[in-house]
């Protein structure tokens, strides 16, 4: 029974699988399933006895069958961290190209993103911002409004100035004004 079910499972079920879905993963279960059937021939066909030397070959070919995924797995997860770490270099790369201030807040109103172009406009270094709240870039009445406006948004999900652009004002470092126009996107992570 276990032979019959490995063998529909190598010859139509993973192959199909590998199909859709070619990487490290589908891989190893295709090529895991070798030591699978391996494994129940010498069950079905060698062994006669509990702890018999079939017996012992069969389960060490089953170590060697789930060692397949997991090796798969680790390539797996080694290839996307890779591509993961890519990925966000070239975001960096966008965004401290970009000739417009972009600034990334946390659902705090704390900064992770402070661009070269906002240290321009602005006036302060992206370490002096970083880990800071957003309000020290607005002056009044913005600045006493932000952590309501962030809040009641929280709470109610209702948007007053997402995907909108809109003419405010920004505090420069040193403490003058300056016109700007502000669109605030949400992220979806």
């Amino acid at each position: 029974g276990p032979l019959g079910l490995y063998l529909f499972a190598g010859i139509f079920l993973i192959p199909k699988f590998y199909n859709k879905s070619r990487n490290y993963i589908s891989y190893s279960i295709l090529i895991s399933m070798i030591p699978h059937i391996a494994t129940q021939v010498h069950m079905a066909f060698g062994s006669s006895s509990l702890f018999d030397n079939h017996f012992n070959i069969a389960h060490f070919l089953k170590i060697i069958a789930y060692l397949i995924p997991f090796i798969g797995l680790t390539l797996e997860y080694i290839d996307t961290y890779k591509n993961r770490q890519i990925s966000e270099k070239q975001t960096r790369t966008i965004i401290e190209s970009a000739q417009e201030g972009i600034v990334v807040i946390d659902q705090e109103g704390t900064v992770s993103v402070f661009n070269r172009y906002s240290e321009k406009l602005f006036g302060y270094s992206s370490e002096e911002v970083i880990g800071r709240n957003v309000k020290m870039l607005m002056p009044e009445p913005y600045f006493d409004e932000h952590d309501d406006y962030l809040e009641n948004y929280l709470r109610t999900g209702k948007k007053k100035i997402i995907n909108m652009v809109r003419e405010v004002m920004g505090k420069h470092k040193n403490g003058s004004t300056f016109p700007m126009a502000l669109s605030v996107s949400e992220s979806t992570e």
